[in-house]
This record gives structure tokens, C-alpha cells and sequence, in this order.
């Protein structure tokens, strides 16, 4: 780990080295919320509230995904049938 003038820096192999490997994943519901936003009006008293749930997590992370994984972005030409149009 390369030097440091933080305090109780710890690295991430140490870290890491704890671990036994056995980790119990929960089992959630895809409507469990898994986080939340909170938007601010300019004079601090909160205005609006997003609760996002883990359904809608996954869905936005596979869209997010889609132009590295399956050459599918918004820029790409697609035809009637779903095909993508090769650009010569």
C-alpha cells in the first residue's frame, strides 16, 4: 500500500483477508427499497422524495449495460424487426 498521511487507512487485501468466504445473501423481494433520494428546495426543507426498489435497480443497471454487452444504444440505426442496421 503506497504511503499516507490519513488516519486509520487500512488496505483493501488486509481488509479482504478477514473474510471467511461464507457470505449469506439476503433474499429480497424486487419491491424492496434499496435507496432513496431526496430532493432539496433551495431554502433546506425537503420537497420530494424517490424510493428506489431493487426490481427497478437491476432493470436500470441492464440498460445501462446494453451498449458494451449488446452493441444496443440509442445511437444505433435498428430496423422494423428489431435488427440492427450495419452503417457503411
Amino acid at each position: 500500500m503506497p504511503e499516507t498521511s490519513l488516519k486509520n487507512v487500512v488496505s483493501y487485501e488486509s481488509y479482504i483477508a478477514e473474510a471467511d468466504g461464507d457470505f449469506a445473501w439476503a433474499d429480497f423481494d424486487e419491491r424492496t427499497a434499496a435507496g432513496m433520494c431526496l430532493h432539496v428546495r433551495h431554502h433546506g426543507r425537503p420537497k420530494r422524495r424517490a424510493v428506489f426498489r431493487t426490481g427497478r435497480i437491476v432493470l436500470h443497471a441492464m440498460a445501462a449495460i446494453q451498449p458494451d454487452m449488446l452493441n444496443l444504444s440509442s445511437r444505433e440505426p435498428v430496423d422494423a424487426g428489431g435488427s440492427i442496421v450495419s452503417r457503411q
